[in-house]
């Protein structure tokens, strides 16, 4: 993938793309990507575990001249990963301007004087950001949930309003298009690819299950992951850190188990109860759960599960929303009362 970057600076983290080891090509995604960049934009939203970095990856390193991804002759593409700070659109500015690496002379500065005039402003930076790309030059804005805020929505939109056609762009968030960019979205400049559409069908699956485990044969019932990367994974790797022979699990484990047994049973018994009330609730936040338990142990809770990635998250603008993936909700009665 390297070969297709030409001037980022590789030294800043939010201007390289992941590294793509171990990804098992989707092709029917890659497709639905390819299509969607007709328009030269599109959206890729969904929880967290779903694999859209990742498909974008995979479109970008195998989508090639079968799929229209890059093509010989093409120009790099620009990865730019979102995060908090990006809400100072000052940051945003200036991090693009970086990417440009050799071609940034002569760029706007965002100074004072454009601080109540940012929009203006821009529609500058953007019309001589994209005057400096090479014709073909992809452009990926990753995690864009990380920033979302009134002021940097507003950006975003121009940003892709300002996006010549020698330009394509992918955007990833966690949540589907809002405000500004929304009005995009309904005008069919923007085409969105949710959840349903990034799911994992049963072959892709178990494709990536029989990639991932030491043992396919005694991985068990995939459908239970409903289609959701961070649960596959799970059932390929349990035989990996715990032994299924040794466990009574051995030939088909499903994932309900798996989660059961070896990512849950080390939660602390107080946590357990915890956890037991809080799944009642459809969605979680930390302040909602700190104040349904009056303990401020909940949103802790929260926290670690997250780390684990036992937890599907929203994050919208009123914060993140939590919520158990199907397979660890019905798991959590069964396992912990013994039923």
């Amino acid at each position: 993938m390297d070969k297709y970057f030409r001037d980022a600076p590789r030294e800043i983290a939010k201007l390289s793309a992941p590294r793509p080891v171990g990804i098992v090509s989707r092709p029917r995604v890659v497709a639905l990507l390819s299509q969607a960049l007709d328009s030269g934009a599109c959206w890729l939203a969904a929880p967290g575990g779903y694999g859209k970095t990742t498909a974008v990856i995979d479109f970008l390193e195998h989508g090639g001249l079968e799929q229209g991804g890059l093509k010989q002759g093409e120009s790099a593409y620009n990865w730019y990963r979102v995060d908090t700070e990006d809400q100072d659109v000052a940051r945003l500015f200036h991090y693009l301007t970086l990417s440009l690496d050799g071609r940034h002379a002569g760029m706007p500065v965002f100074g004072p004087e454009y601080a109540d005039n940012s929009d203006d402003f821009a529609r500058l930076f953007f019309r001589t950001y994209f005057s400096r790309l090479d014709p073909g030059t992809i452009l990926v804005l990753d995690d864009l949930h990380r920033a979302d805020a009134p002021g940097f929505r507003r950006t975003l939109a121009i940003l892709l309003r300002e996006r010549p056609n020698t330009v394509r762009c992918i955007c990833t968030s966690r949540m589907l298009p809002e405000g500004d960019v929304a009005d995009l979205v309904l005008s069919g400049q923007l085409p969105v690819l949710n959840q349903t559409l990034l799911e994992f069908s049963p072959g892709e699956a178990r494709n990536l299950v029989t990639a991932r485990s030491q043992s396919p044969s005694e991985v068990g019932d995939i459908s239970e992951a409903r289609g959701w990367a961070v649960g596959l994974l799970l059932l390929a790797n349990a035989g990996m850190y715990y032994p299924l022979s040794q466990t009574g699990l051995a030939g088909g484990a499903g994932l309900r188990e798996i989660v059961g047994r070896y990512f849950l049973r080390d939660i602390a018994p107080e946590d357990q109860d915890l956890l037991i009330r809080l799944n009642v609730l459809p969605e979680i936040s930390t302040e909602l759960a700190d104040a349904f338990l009056g303990s401020p142990q909940a949103a802790r809770l929260l926290v670690r599960l997250q780390h684990r990635q036992l937890l599907i998250t929203r994050d919208g603008p009123g914060g993140a929303a939590f919520q158990l993936h199907d397979c660890c909700a019905n798991t959590l009665p069964a396992y912990w009362t013994g039923a």
